[in-house]
């Protein structure tokens, strides 16, 4: 996020760790939790939490099952077709990450 400008629009950025740590979506999103003073489950403070991804069977499917708006970005792992046969369906879905900044630059 850094590297495209995207980091100044978000509170918390949180990945797995190089060395092995938050290997688990379930995990990172613990961490983001933790760091945004949120205990699990508070709906209505996740309700304005956005978790976005590039594979929609992980990164997205985590954040809807938290209660967070799931955004795809559409330039990793998820196809169209792995996109229409999936159960699980983002909020949003953006062709690239480029995409992100031109949203985030309109709010």
């Amino acid at each position: 996020f850094e590297n495209i400008g995207l980091a100044k629009y978000f509170t918390h950025i949180c990945g797995a760790g190089l060395d092995g740590t938050r290997a688990k979506k379930a995990e990172v999103l613990e961490e983001l939790f933790r760091r945004g003073g949120v205990d699990r489950p508070d709906a209505e403070k996740l309700a304005d939490w956005r978790m976005i991804g590039d594979r929609i069977y992980t990164d997205v499917k985590s954040g809807l099952n938290a209660g967070c708006t799931g955004i795809l970005v559409m330039s990793g792992e998820t196809t169209p077709q792995i996109l229409a046969q999936s159960p699980d369906k983002p909020h949003l879905v953006l062709e690239s990450a480029k995409e992100i900044l031109e949203i985030l630059q309109t709010l």
